[in-house]
């Protein structure tokens, strides 16, 4: 588990980068969205004020055009002798001729001189003793090529009741279209004449015709963007003009989700001027804007980010300076220092932790070679108190021997004890090699020889590989005394002696078949309760622990009649090639 949390753990490099990519987002993506909404509204109003612009601009050029053709209206209207022809009742066909040459047709081209449309101007007349005069242009369509002209025509002739005087309000012009003009593509200006000599009288009705393309030329959709489009609507919701293709009336009238309708009215027309604009051309410039303002953040952000990357990777790399002497620190090595430019609070930490790991590392080399003395101090205490204790049995051996005479025996058994203590001292040092122990053994089995002859049946099993070890001296003569002393019981005894490599680790064994013991009397030799046959095994593995740690020891194994197995297991320790020469030598 705790591998896989340093696995997913995050490095306080990338905590540092991200509070940064937070705090610089927060605000780029605030006055980014605050910028774009901006200029969103800016973008919109521009529109809204130019598409206003351009309404205003087309409005006033279609009222040029309809007071240019009212004016037209009005001066047949105001035309006095126009309106005492149509008073009299004429009687003499040369009369009629006259009236027609010096007033009728004088008045139509007057009246026409005053706009530049192709026109045609009807009177529908209620005297009817006034001949008409070309009634079959009503029934042909405008050309421009032939210019404007006129015609007079019976009222009577005119069933429709679209011709109805009744229809049209005094003093009032209405533009509509009547009769034949929506096939043809005209609209028309109708009017009451009125006698003003007589009381206002009825006397016709004049009507104006224009073309709808000429009347309305002014209402070009490309003005106010792609996808506009132009109506010209009355106030009795009648559109009169305008490209209706893919859009319905309702659209029209009231606009809908695609459009957004706009409208001035044209008081003239008594309708109004109406204005259908797709909201996605009202946001052309709107999507620049956003374009530009993703552009500006991104932009913004990826220069941040990198500069959030620079600072953090700057904290971090003294971050992990310091959590890498940290880490050296806690492994144990004291000698790692810190030095950090600059004035900040960095270099506070690394002074403090140079001090630190100055005192420390005082500290622990005076508490470490304190140790060092104190275990060699216990180490040669409990050696020197093996020595006295085999020296004195040894004495009393050849004192014994030098009672009885038996000279070739003692010589053996000083030879042997010089042998042995020549091994023993070994120059003063505690570590030996382990053919060295072998040989301190073999010498003090020699030695007892001396006492016990051919009653010790002795088995050697050693690894060769062992010899190339060291260990700490007089680890195996303290059990076979502890044997030959405790365990020795009828005519002989047998002794197998193994060394041997396991794993990392030296092992030796003692094995004896002698008289063995009981379980109580094994845990004593450890715990130290019995007074007697358990110092040396107790020295022996407090020695072994004191050098090479608690994991290292004695182990032992006895049985009642069967006899006892000792295991001394410590570390395998090559010694130096020099020192391994000599040791053969």
């Amino acid at each position: 588990m705790r591998l896989a949390k340093r696995k997913y753990r995050i490095s306080i490099g990338w905590k540092l980068t991200l509070t940064y990519l937070l705090l610089v987002s927060a605000p780029v993506l605030t006055i980014g969205t605050f910028a774009y909404l901006l200029s969103l509204h800016s973008a919109t109003e521009r529109t809204k004020t130019s598409i206003d612009s351009s309404m205003r601009q087309i409005h006033d050029n279609i009222d040029l055009k309809l007071a240019e053709i009212k004016r037209v209206g009005d001066q047949l209207y105001f035309d006095m002798p126009l309106q005492r022809v149509f008073r009299t009742q004429y009687t003499e066909v040369f009369d009629v001729y006259e009236m027609t040459e010096k007033t009728l047709k004088p008045s139509f081209n007057y009246a026409l001189k005053l706009s530049g449309s192709t026109l045609l101007l009807t009177i529908y007349s209620k005297n009817m003793t006034i001949p008409e005069l070309n009634p079959h242009l009503l029934d042909a369509p405008l050309q421009n090529q032939f210019g404007s002209n006129y015609a007079l025509v019976n009222l009577r002739n005119k069933n429709s009741e679209l011709f109805s005087i009744d229809r049209i309000p005094l003093y009032e012009l209405v533009w509509t279209q009547v009769d034949n003009d929506k096939q043809l593509g005209n609209i028309s200006l109708l009017r009451r004449m009125n006698d003003i000599e007589q009381g206002f009288t009825d006397i016709g009705l004049l009507r104006v015709i224009v073309k709808e393309k000429e009347l309305f030329a002014p209402l070009s959709n490309q003005l106010l963007g792609a996808g506009a489009r132009l109506f010209i609507v009355t106030n009795g919701n009648e559109v009169l003009y305008g490209e209706r293709s893919g859009i319905t009336e309702e659209e029209i009238l009231h606009g809908s989700g695609k459009y957004i309708r706009t409208s001035l009215p044209v008081l003239s027309l008594k309708g109004e001027l109406v204005a259908l604009i797709p909201i996605k051309e009202l946001h052309r410039d709107a999507r620049n804007v956003w374009k530009l303002t993703v552009i500006v953040c991104l932009t913004s952000f990826l220069l941040l980010t990198v500069i959030s990357i620079l600072f953090s990777g700057y904290f971090s790399r003294r971050v992990n300076k310091i959590r890498f002497a940290l880490d050296v620190f806690r492994v144990g090595e004291f000698h790692k220092r810190i030095h950090f430019s600059g004035k900040d609070e960095f270099n506070d930490i690394a002074d403090s932790f140079n001090h630190m790991a100055s005192t420390v590392d005082g500290l622990i080399h005076e508490v470490y070679v304190a140790q060092l003395k104190k275990k060699e101090s216990e180490l040669e205490a409990l050696q020197a108190q093996i020595n006295p204790h085999f020296l004195y049995n040894t004495l009393s051996s050849i004192s014994q021997l030098a009672k009885m005479g038996e000279n070739e025996k003692l010589h053996d058994m000083v030879f042997g004890l010089a042998r042995y203590y020549r091994l023993t001292l070994n120059d003063g040092k505690s570590m030996i090699s382990v053919k060295d122990e072998l040989d301190q053994a073999e010498t003090y089995l020699e030695i007892q020889r001396v006492k016990y002859g051919n009653r010790i049946k002795l088995y050697w099993d050693i690894d060769e590989a062992v010899y190339s070890c060291r260990t700490i001296k007089l680890l195996l003569q303290p059990f076979l005394e502890n044997i030959l002393k405790h365990a020795f019981y009828g005519e002989s005894i047998g002794i197998r002696v193994v060394a041997v490599l396991s794993g990392e680790d030296l092992c030796f064994k003692i094995i004896d078949n002698g008289v063995g013991m009981d379980r109580e009397v094994l845990e004593s030799l450890f715990t130290g309760e019995r007074e007697t046959g358990g110092y040396g095994i107790r020295n022996v593995h407090q020695r072994i622990q004191l050098q090479y740690g608690d994991s290292y020891g004695v182990q032992m194994l006895s049985r009642k009649g069967m006899g006892t197995g000792v295991l001394i297991r410590i570390p395998s320790q090559r010694i130096p090639m020099e020192a391994n020469l000599r040791s053969n030598r």
